[in-house]
């Protein structure tokens, strides 16, 4: 294991369901590092349920989302690939079901930073799917 790296990460969400266009932001700071052969980067994020600390693990055909605090969820994602998941907040569990139309992970500034994308279509039980375009940016501070 590399030792870890801070970072300023900054996270982008793209949904579109049925024409209307939703756009998320986050910026906050965490840290980055590489272990068996796959890099991860782990962050903590105010959530309207509370405090969640977010690990992503990427290499470049997977991105592996796993959430714990006041929102529990494992979201893997592979091209081409169906993958189910339970997203459990305080009130309740909802089933997700994921297609990955697209995965692109690009290591930036000599691997100081990267760029990680994401394009899928996510179902929600029995709701109509939304396509998400996910970005997570990341760069090392410089102090």
């Amino acid at each position: 294991m590399t030792a870890s790296k801070p970072v300023q990460v900054i996270v982008k969400t793209e949904i579109n369901q049925g024409g209307d266009t939703e756009n998320l932001e986050l910026f906050t700071s965490g840290e980055h590092y590489v272990k068996n052969n796959a890099s991860y980067l782990s962050y903590h994020e105010e959530h309207e349920y509370g405090k969640v600390k977010t690990v992503v693990k990427f290499r470049d055909d997977e991105v592996f989302i796993m959430r714990s605090g006041a929102v529990s969820m494992k979201q893997r994602f592979v091209k081409d690939v169906d993958t189910m998941t339970n997203y459990r907040t305080q009130f309740g569990e909802l089933r997700l079901e994921t297609r990955t139309k697209a995965i692109s992970v690009r290591m930036t500034d000599g691997n100081a930073g990267g760029i990680i994308r994401v394009q899928y279509e996510l179902q929600i039980g029995e709701e109509d799917s939304h396509s998400h375009m996910l970005t997570i940016m990341f760069r090392e501070e410089k102090g």
